[in-house]
């Protein structure tokens, strides 16, 4: 445990970062796509990136570790630390937004889950707005897309660019941009490739399909903030 640390002090994911860097391995294994993924790329992009999802996750992995911080830190401390606290995570962002989307929490768990984790404008269609629309909900598709893109639950995919910082990244992941509180900011077309947030697919309980999603998912947003601490 870790009560001797202020955990105050961090102000902004850098220096969170920078703190944990020394305790934690540099590389952690996703065991359903059977890939090994940088670390703090794997740790922020189960997070939207605040100060205090960094520091509430990390603070909640190292508890895996009962001699912390002599003992080191392993990939399966990482991934039951975030197994067992990611689903707060999404209940705080889920009561952030209660009083601009009160039904959140329950449009998400009770539609999203059949959505594959990637998927196009017409998924949603056939997925969801037929479903509700069976059960008698009557809500408009722009204001059910406008909850789903600003609290960043779905984002949409960066397209591979050969001069791009990140494009080394994608033969791990399937990179997307999440704009939580960015108030009309997301303008898929058609064509674009969606994604669910990694955070909220346990909460949502997606379809998780490898032929349709063979990649794990992250956010541009958490590329960057780890390439800081030298990890792409």
């Amino acid at each position: 445990h870790i009560e001797w640390l202020d955990l105050s002090e961090f102000e902004d994911v850098g220096k969170a970062l920078s703190f944990w860097k020394q305790y934690f391995p540099t590389t952690v294994l996703n065991q359903p796509f059977d890939v090994y993924e940088p670390v703090f790329p794997y740790i922020l992009r189960h997070t939207q990136l605040t100060p205090r999802q960094v520091v509430q996750l990390c603070s909640k992995i190292v508890e895996r570790v009962p001699s912390f911080p002599t003992q080191s830190v392993d990939g399966k401390a990482i991934r039951e630390g975030i197994k067992g606290w990611e689903g707060e995570l999404c209940t705080e962002v889920f009561s952030s937004f209660q009083e601009i989307f009160p039904r959140a929490a329950e449009f998400c768990t009770q539609y999203l889950r059949n959505l594959p984790l990637r998927f196009r404008l017409s998924d949603l269609q056939t997925h969801v707005y037929e479903e509700m629309n069976t059960r008698g909900e009557e809500q408009s598709q722009y204001n059910l897309e406008r909850m789903f893109f600003d609290m960043g639950i779905i984002g949409e995919g960066v397209p591979l660019l050969s001069n791009s910082s990140v494009s080394n990244t994608h033969s791990i992941y399937n990179i997307s941009r999440f704009e939580p509180n960015f108030d009309g900011h997301a303008n898929p077309n058609s064509s674009t490739e969606l994604f669910i947030h990694p955070m909220f697919i346990h909460k949502v309980n997606s379809i998780r399909d490898p032929e349709i999603c063979p990649k794990p998912v992250c956010s541009v947003q958490a590329l960057e903030a780890a390439k800081l601490l030298g990890y792409e």
